[in-house]
């Protein structure tokens, strides 16, 4: 590079100062070269090394008038990134390059270990793989060699002046360690709630810790591990590298023929047992099978758009990003028609594995992504997954009864706020396996708040402890899923639960114009209701099935257990005269060992255009109906003075338009009693407000009312009939109606 001058004579303080910030980038640069050492590097890139197109290469133009290199450019690339030197960044030219070889950059140096921190940047670059297998780009990290620690303590010391939770690991051997190096902890124990498919491959324990102190064989670490009491066999640590390895920019293809023989790489860019590197504004316009993966890594940064991830078959899987192992990463971007757009796994590792990235759970991801019409599942963990983010994320597909599901969780503690979803069978779902060949984890404890659903079959639903699962049928001590704050749009059902325990919260939820089943369908489970449910139903004009028209189905087809549900809170159902209107099944079916509470204290309102025939069981088990239960009365014939119902001969008996009628806020109600056989009347709910009046008339035949507190009225007699043609007036004293005359 030319060095940089400015005209000495009778120059300014300010060119002066000029002066002096030239003299010192001179400095810096002077003993940089290219790799051809053809003389100093370009302005453009006083931090760099070049990896360039030389004349012995051939270069094509393509039709976007991009330069296109022929040759393999991995030789020259990798060459430059073992050349290069701490806090270094390899760039390369841009161009579309055709790539039968992979790259790999260390974060320290493969012979001596010595850390350093490297950057490929790939900025204006396509790298289009052209032979079988062959894996882009790595992103290299290692650890030192395993060594035995023969306990664990967990303890406390005063860490700036405040009592701190530390973890103290003995050795058996000089573990070289120092204050602030960070090791992998881990264990031959398999992973609580993990999943396996042999008795000798299982998934382990392993998690990445920073070390405090070092006393002799002893290692102090900062805090305490997560199932810290799960580290009891062949316990030991390795010693993460130092380094980053870093991949900036860059776009990422297959060619036709890779792509029509299905060849499949097992990752296109991949990071491996790194602490604190990134890949940055990666695209990947193909890929067969999956795009980016990330494997025990500790704080990995990660923003890719994955535009296609082939998945045609079960040995070509198409993920967006798929991780395992790693703690603490943060990934953004996107991912379009793939197999799933985020998926995690810890592998399956023998006992006294030497390879420490194979332990260790997927922990405390924070994830942001928009996910596009995936063929199976957009956002996925599996069971040893432990407390991911899915933050902000956003979702597309298409509703559909054997559609894909958005948010599809097994594992521990995964939690979805604000996310958005549009077209899905089910927005979120969590489950455990029901495949023959696995024995099954658990899957708990997800919590999904706020965000906005729209076109999906369910809501929510849970799948658990069926199939071959070693508690098959067994409902979970532990609650499976929490939601609240959800607005939802277009939906056939809340919920459907199995063997599970749930919590929902603060629902508005708008019903589809055909709902598929009951809007919470319960097997071997329990529900917590709290807050206002709101369930619009006003645009349903037609139900898939009898079913469609319940709110609330209990059955323990699974295992003979009891189903339970317990509304703290208040449902509103807004009706139309086909969702209320139209009752011809109970809109709660209980079995016979289902459970539902409505205390005194919360509501079930209805406010429809048309009173149910059947709103309440007549199964048992339903406790707290008539305190629990209000309605809201539609449009009528109201006037100023009261309010007018008839009631015909089958409506006599019918408690439920006793109810309507009496719910009226109306200080005079008169009821047109037109039955023509002999009736008795049901038992009257509570006027609206004291000294509410109601007058009932006969026509053709006689009505009765019996007296006494059971059937709502306060009668001169314990029996009193009404003549036809004749009327009975009534007054609202506290909770009875009193006869008057």
């Amino acid at each position: 590079m030319a060095e940089l001058d400015l005209p000495s004579d009778g120059e300014s303080p300010r060119e002066a100062k000029l002066r002096a910030a030239i003299d010192v980038v001179n400095a810096e640069v002077e003993d940089l070269d290219t790799l051809t050492s053809a003389g100093r590097l370009s302005e453009a890139a006083l931090d760099a090394t070049f990896v360039a197109a030389t004349s012995a290469e051939t270069l094509n133009v393509d039709a976007d008038g991009f330069p296109q290199l022929l040759t393999n450019p991995a030789a020259a690339i990798n060459a430059a990134l073992a050349m290069a030197g701490n806090h270094t960044t390899v760039r390369v030219v841009p161009g579309v390059y055709h790539c039968s070889e992979g790259i790999v950059a260390y974060g320290h140096d493969p012979v001596t270990f010595a850390p350093r921190n490297v950057t490929l940047n790939l900025t204006g670059v396509t790298l289009i793989r052209t032979a079988p297998g062959v894996n882009l780009v790595t992103l290299r990290g290692g650890f030192a060699p395993q060594v035995l620690v023969t306990s664990v303590t967990v303890t406390s010391t005063v860490i700036d002046s405040v009592a701190t939770p530390v973890t103290v690991l003995t050795y058996t051997a000089p573990h070289g360690l120092a204050a602030g190096d960070v090791i992998k902890l881990i264990s031959d124990d398999p992973i609580p709630g993990g999943r396996w498919t042999s008795t000798t491959m299982r998934p382990r324990m392993g998690q990445f810790m920073r070390v405090y102190s070092v006393d002799g064989l002893a290692a102090t670490l900062h805090g305490v591990p997560v199932r810290v009491a799960s580290y009891a066999t062949n316990v030991r640590s390795a010693k993460c590298r130092k380094g980053s390895a870093n991949l900036r920019g860059g776009t990422f293809d297959v060619t036709d023929a890779m792509l029509t023989a299905a060849n499949r790489s097992t990752y296109v860019v991949r990071m491996e047992s790194l602490i604190s590197s990134r890949i940055d504004d990666v695209v990947v316009e193909r890929a067969v099978g999956p795009a980016v993966q990330l494997r025990s890594n500790l704080h990995a940064r990660v923003h890719t758009d994955v535009n296609w991830a082939m998945n045609d078959n079960s040995a070509v899987l198409g993920y967006g990003v798929h991780e395992n192992g790693g703690n603490f990463s943060r990934v953004t971007g996107s991912a379009a028609w793939t197999r799933h757009g985020y998926d995690e796994k810890t592998p399956d590792t023998a006992e006294g594995s030497t390879t420490t990235s194979s332990y260790g759970s997927t922990m405390f991801s924070h994830v942001t992504m928009n996910i596009v019409h995936p063929s199976f599942t957009g956002f996925t963990t599996h069971q040893e997954s432990y407390y991911p983010h899915f933050d902000g994320c956003t979702f597309l597909g298409t509703k559909s009864s054997d559609g894909v599901t958005a948010f599809g969780f097994r594992g521990l503690g995964a939690v979805v706020s604000n996310a958005v979803v549009n077209g899905a069978r089910v927005a979120f779902s969590v489950g455990t396996e029901t495949t023959p060949t696995y024995i099954n984890g658990e899957s708990r404890e997800v919590v999904i708040r706020g965000g906005s659903v729209a076109n999906v079959i369910a809501l929510f639903a849970t799948t658990i402890r069926t199939g071959t699962h070693p508690n098959l049928g067994v409902k979970d001590d532990l609650r499976t899923i929490d939601v609240s704050g959800v607005h939802a749009r277009d939906v056939d059902r809340i919920t459907t639960l199995v063997n599970s325990r749930a919590r929902m919260a603060d629902l508005d939820v708008r019903l589809s114009s055909s709902p598929s089943g009951p809007q919470i369908s319960l097997t071997n489970s329990d529900l917590d209701i709290d807050g206002t449910i709101t369930i619009d139903g006003s645009g349903v004009t037609e139900p898939a099935s009898a079913s469609g028209y319940r709110l609330i189905s209990t059955d323990s087809t699974v295992a003979p257990g009891v189903s339970r549900i317990v509304n703290t809170g208040s449902i509103v159902l807004r009706g139309s005269s086909v969702y209320l209107g139209g009752f011809t099944v109970p809109a709660i079916q209980l079995n016979a060992q289902g459970k539902c509470w409505f205390p005194s204290s919360t509501s079930l309102i209805i406010d429809g255009t048309a009173l149910p025939a059947h709103p309440f069981p007549s199964t048992a088990g339903f406790d707290g109906s008539l305190a629990g239960y209000s309605y809201i009365a539609p449009p009528g014939p109201v006037t100023r003075s009261g309010y007018r119902t008839f009631v015909t001969s089958a409506q006599i008996a019918a408690e439920n338009l006793w109810r309507e009628l009496l719910a009226s806020p109306e200080p005079n109600l008169l009821a047109l009693c037109s039955n023509t056989i002999a009736g008795t009347v049901a038992k009257l709910a509570p006027g609206r407000f004291y000294g509410q009046l109601l007058t009932i008339v006969t026509t053709v035949a006689t009505v009765t009312l019996n007296s006494g507190g059971e059937y709502g009225t306060s009668l001169s007699a314990s029996t009193m009939t009404i003549p036809a043609g004749g009327s009975m007036r009534l007054a609202c004293i506290g909770s009875v109606w009193r006869q008057l005359s």
